[in-house]
């Protein structure tokens, strides 16, 4: 290998050393694959019962509901994906982890909305309202209507 060759090589591997993805880069544990599935499923439920508000369907009190019920496994998910995102000031919380969050906020803050989906997005969070507090139907229904959560593997 010519001086050349080395020394471009060097600078390319110290360069890419130094990018923010790199040295933050986390491999994309189970926790927080299934965390990032239940906060995806919560922003899911609020951005519907918004929608569904405008077309005159209230679901605020069924969204409600299922987060107070659910509020011990919300608070699970949400501290996992703060591990995740090596949250430790409130500076972390404006970096990589609030980026995350205005990303799922985006994605589950468009489309479209009527009336037979507004009364399945309602049973499913009577169900999940109704549900153990541990959050195991929670996880179930996340793995199933969040298929591939916006949380990627940074590898």
């Amino acid at each position: 290998m010519t001086k050349f060759a080395t020394a471009l090589t060097v600078i390319l591997a110290a360069s890419i050393a130094a990018t923010p993805e790199a040295v933050h880069a986390k491999v994309l544990t189970a926790e927080a694959r299934e965390a990032a599935r239940v906060m995806e499923l919560s922003v899911m439920f609020s951005s519907v019962a918004l929608r569904c508000k405008t077309i005159g369907i209230d679901l605020q009190p069924d969204y409600a509901k299922f987060s107070a019920r659910q509020k011990a496994a919300l608070s699970r998910a949400d501290a996992a994906l703060k591990l995740h995102f090596d949250v430790q000031t409130k500076a972390d919380l404006r970096a990589r982890f609030d980026q995350f969050q205005i990303q799922v906020l985006n994605y589950y803050g468009t489309g479209q909305t009527d009336q037979p989906s507004c009364g399945m997005f309602s049973k499913l969070m009577n169900m999940l309202a109704e549900a153990d507090e541990v959050g195991g139907l929670l996880a179930k229904i996340a793995e199933i209507m969040v298929v591939e959560p916006l949380l990627k593997d940074d590898r």
